[in-house]
């Protein structure tokens, strides 16, 4: 039978290794029971303590190379949506104030990259600037054009209510941990989609109105002397005085609402960040209409004086 060495028994009751009252590591204690020189250890230790012996300094630290992209992200350069939004109302005002006053295609452009630049650039700051550059047309519209603006702020307002409706609900658990107040919190899951049919109706109806008091959507079925108009005859006249192409827009807008407020799961943030950006969309439509029926009323210019006895008959 095999013998078990006392002396290793012995060897785990005995107290730690001590160098010098110091007790080393397990590494540097093993180093001395199998007779590894550790002298230079606690030298070494020992020197750094008192400071004979400098630290490691850290690794040299080289500048970093400037870059534009922290001052892009600070700006929203890569989620430009809210610029976009701001400047979407901006290029209707623009081209129904153009279309009003027969402002040449090169005034309406410069004063789109001008607002473009205001929303763009200076983004809150936008609307300020964009009423600067836009005295010159403001001069020339007078007070017979504020009938129409009124109505046509008080709808891009009640349409960013409705888009901001949908964004609040990502946000809409830490706004309630936090006490944020948000229309998502006051309509809650159950009352925000009747709510943004409400919104999208009062929006779009006073759109509508806005360009019709700019100039009539149709115009009436009789020319200013009571005489009916033949079918040829009016649609010359719609196309030469009023907003067919717009009205196409807002009936396309009226679809993509729909579909938006139908589809936009209010518990999903990604879908509802979807359905918010889906908005710039929304701009696009109405300016595309009233665009096209600015750009088509100036080509056709001669062609719409030389009808003025066709013009409609006014309307009470």
């Amino acid at each position: 039978m095999s013998t078990f060495p006392i002396s290793r028994c012995l060897r785990s009751l005995r107290a730690p290794y001590t160098v010098n009252g110091t007790i080393p590591t397990r590494r540097y204690a093993n180093q001395i029971e199998t007779g590894h020189d550790i002298s230079r250890f606690f030298t070494t230790s020992s020197a750094l303590k008192k400071g004979e012996i400098p630290a490691t300094p850290p690794p040299e630290q080289h500048p970093k190379p400037f870059s534009l992209k922290p001052y892009m992200e600070l700006a929203r350069v890569d989620r430009p949506i809210g610029s976009w939004l701001l400047y979407m109302p901006c290029t209707w005002s623009i081209t129904l104030a153009s279309q009003f006053t027969g402002a040449p295609v090169s005034a309406w452009l410069t004063n789109l990259a001008l607002f473009g630049a205001g929303s763009f650039i200076m983004r809150s700051a936008g609307c300020t600037i964009n009423d600067m550059w836009d005295a010159k047309i403001d001069a020339q519209v007078g007070a017979c054009y504020w009938p129409a603006v009124l109505p046509l702020y008080a709808s891009t307002t009640v349409w960013g209510i409705a888009y901001d409706t949908i964004y609040a609900h990502q946000d809409k658990i830490d706004d309630a941990k936090t006490g944020v107040g948000s229309t998502a919190q006051v309509f809650g899951d159950h009352y925000t989609k009747p709510a943004l049919v409400v919104f999208s109706a009062v929006w779009m109806a006073l759109l509508a109105y806005a360009v019709h008091n700019a100039s009539p959507l149709f115009p009436w079925l009789t020319d200013a002397d009571m005489g009916k108009l033949t079918w040829q005859q009016y649609i010359d006249l719609t196309l030469a005085t009023g907003h067919p192409f717009f009205c196409m827009a807002w009936l396309v807008t009226a679809a993509h609402i729909a579909w938006q407020i139908r589809t936009v799961n209010l518990n999903n943030p990604r879908d509802c960040f979807k359905k918010f950006a889906s908005n710039r969309t929304v701009g696009l439509i109405i300016f595309t209409g009233l665009a096209a029926d600015y750009l088509y009323q100036q080509k056709y210019a001669p062609y719409k004086h030389q009808h003025s006895a066709l013009r409609a008959a006014p309307h009470a």
